[in-house]
């Protein structure tokens, strides 16, 4: 038998001990509570700045894809005045061609009337002076 007294101060022991082990069992799930909160908080804080991320990505995605748009149609604009603007000049040019054509044909008409004139004119004297 153990005395009373061994006996009340193992029970003591064991009650402290178990005090004890209550203490830091609390102590470890308020720490284990704290750092899934921590880990938690850091998890949403992280969500929203890749949401945030997303957002922005979408925002330049689309103003990207709208600069495009605007380039493509200030290109085709462009691109539509330069061939109305040489369609315009190869009409111009192809105009002031043929009119050049057509004057020089006139001269040449002129001139060849002209000489048959002239010729005529010569035939005609030369045939006075044979006279």
């Amino acid at each position: 038998m153990i005395p009373k007294a061994d006996r009340d101060k193992y029970i003591a022991d064991i009650e402290h001990l178990k005090s004890s082990i209550q203490k830091v069992k609390e102590e470890n799930e308020n720490r284990m509570k704290h750092t899934l909160q921590t880990r938690e908080e850091e998890i949403k804080r992280i969500e929203g700045d890749i949401e945030a991320k997303k957002i922005d990505f979408e925002n330049r995605k689309a103003a990207l894809e709208n600069a495009k748009r605007e380039s493509e149609r200030v290109y085709n604009d462009k691109l539509r005045k330069m061939r109305a603007d040489h369609e315009a000049e190869l009409a111009r040019r192809e105009q002031d061609y043929a009119d050049k054509q057509e004057a020089d044909n006139q001269r040449y008409q002129e001139l060849y009337n002209q000489k048959q004139e002239e010729a005529e004119k010569f035939e005609q004297r030369l045939h006075d002076l044979l006279i």
